[in-house]
């Protein structure tokens, strides 16, 4: 498997200041800042890259086992919802829930 690479630059205090992240391909390359990541501001931020990373993988992984079983994805979505919260000691990530909606060809929502 290859090695992939990803980076992050930043300048300036934590609330003033800003930042990017990139992925070493150069398909994501985004503006990063307190703002955008506490207070809904325009940009990206860590948090919402882990849920398209977290929702990518398991998409991926979904269609290799429906694909294995016979049963061949025709499309599938995911959704990931990345929770964040503030503590005495720090921000952690409580959860993140993910939502999948799926056309599989043969297969209905029971067996699914």
């Amino acid at each position: 498997m290859p090695e992939r690479t990803a980076r992050a630059h930043r300048e300036g205090p934590v609330k003033e200041g800003h930042g990017s992240i990139a992925v070493e391909s150069g398909v994501v390359e985004a503006e990063y800042s307190f703002g955008s990541r506490f207070e809904n501001r325009k940009g990206t931020n860590p948090e919402e890259l882990f849920g398209a990373a977290h929702a990518g993988c398991f998409t991926m992984a979904l269609a290799l086992g429906l694909t294995e079983a016979g049963h061949p994805p025709t499309r599938i979505d995911t959704t990931a919802r990345v929770g964040i919260e503030k503590g005495s000691d720090g921000f952690r990530i409580p959860s993140i829930e993910l939502h999948t909606e799926a056309e599989v060809s043969g297969l209905d929502a029971a067996p699914f």
